[in-house]
């Protein structure tokens, strides 16, 4: 696989990682925006369980669940980066008054229209920080697309591997690490657009 197309699969990867992490935080996160006490630490446990549990267990029976490939490797990186992200965003949510939801239901909204005009505004910025987060470690995925999927499905980060350790090609390498800290340079300092803070556009 050459440079520019090492580096598009590992773009486009990790926001197929991103897109897929911030869905399974928002559908695990959502009913727990509620919760304290006992409740809030089951529904953390709950969410920290995939780290609990380890790493090569969940991956092996996903290899046997699913074979190999850019879906196995897609799956794995979802599995091991949805807890962290999860509890950025349920940080997030715990610090909102959802009392607003039943005012707009009270004042005639469906369940539907107080989730899309009311629920998923106010969870914007913690879905922006789950999103850049899962975007960030998307891009530097290594163990799902090195123990699932195949040669032709290599991330910038397995790729350094092969090339540092393997194949003794350090400069080779280490060009690919300038790569892969610019990209996630450019995650991490991206600013959220203003209408993710509450301001109007």
């Amino acid at each position: 696989m050459d440079g520019a197309n090492l580096i598009g699969f590992t773009v486009v990867f990790a926001v197929a990682v991103a897109l897929g992490v911030v869905v399974l935080a928002w559908l695990v996160t959502w009913p727990m925006r509620d919760w304290r006490g006992g409740w809030l630490l089951g529904g953390v446990l709950l969410l920290a369980a995939p780290r609990l549990a380890g790493i090569l267990g969940p991956l092996v029976v996903l290899k046997r669940l699913v074979g190999q490939g850019v879906l196995a490797a897609w799956l794995a990186e979802v599995y091991l980066i949805t807890p962290y992200a999860g509890l950025a965003l349920l940080i997030h949510l715990q610090g909102v008054d959802w009392g607003v939801l039943r005012t707009a239901r009270g004042l005639g909204a469906s369940r539907w229209q107080a989730l899309r005009r009311v629920g998923i505004p106010l969870g914007l910025p913690g879905i922006w920080l789950a999103g850049q987060l899962a975007m960030g470690w998307g891009l530097g995925a290594f163990l799902g697309p090195e123990l699932l999927g195949g040669p032709q499905h290599r991330t910038l980060a397995s790729d350094l591997h092969h090339q540092a350790f393997d194949n003794s090609r350090w400069p080779v390498a280490a060009a690919e690490g300038v790569v892969l800290l610019a990209l996630a340079s450019c995650v991490l300092a991206a600013r959220p657009p203003r209408i993710f803070l509450g301001a109007k556009a």
